[in-house]
């Protein structure tokens, strides 16, 4: 009796693997390169508000710097964004590693500092010289920023602005808890600030 054939070309996926490993390597990234650039495709249409590159680059907050002048707030980040939500601010889909901030206060002279210029908090209270409050608080580890009086302007999509530019300055930069921040320096003249740096609290192992 003769002996059974096996059928021409019925390959296993290992013996793919073993015989053809650069290939399939390639393929796997070529598969990958195409989900992605189809996610960004369905972003900008309007399907969806992510994409592959954001979900790998945004799953952290950038650095926020706080200039003086107007209060300009600036995202540290070409690939994230303000979005508006109901008056306040928020970072387009990014979070933070804890709900903490670490606020360092580039202070010149003339500034009434205590003795370290940082600190950390769940809260930020930025007060301008008219006592507009813009307060930065953490919660759920996403930013949220709720201003006391007066509205945000988006100025780019990184760029958040309240004020008008030369018209005061930032007098006071207290970090605590939400409801009682400690103040961290106090300003009596615009040139005794040069500008605030809010960082993302590292998450600790």
């Amino acid at each position: 009796m003769p002996d059974t054939q096996p059928p021409a070309d019925r390959r296993s996926w290992i013996s793919l693997w073993r015989t053809n490993r650069l290939t399939m390597v390639l393929a796997a990234f070529g598969v990958l390169a195409l989900l992605a650039l189809a996610s960004v495709a369905l972003r900008m249409v309007g399907v969806t508000s992510w994409d592959f590159f954001r979900v790998l680059t945004d799953s952290d907050e950038a650095p926020i710097r706080v200039r003086n002048g107007s209060l300009d707030i600036h995202l540290l980040s070409e690939s994230q964004e303000w979005a508006d939500d109901n008056g306040e601010w928020k970072v387009r889909g990014a979070k933070r590693f804890k709900d903490e901030f670490e606020v360092t206060v580039a202070a010149r002279a003339g500034a009434s500092c205590g003795p370290s210029h940082t600190a950390t908090g769940a809260a930020v209270v930025v007060t301008y010289n008219d006592n507009t409050e813009v307060r930065f608080q953490s919660a759920g580890k996403k930013t949220k920023i709720k201003p006391g009086q007066g509205a945000g302007k988006l100025v780019g999509g990184q760029h958040l602005q309240y004020g008008t530019p030369g018209a005061g300055f930032i007098k006071q930069v207290a970090v605590g808890t939400v409801g009682s921040p400690t103040p961290l320096c106090t300003f009596t003249q615009a040139d005794q600030l040069d500008h605030i740096l809010i960082l993302n609290v590292p998450q600790t192992p």
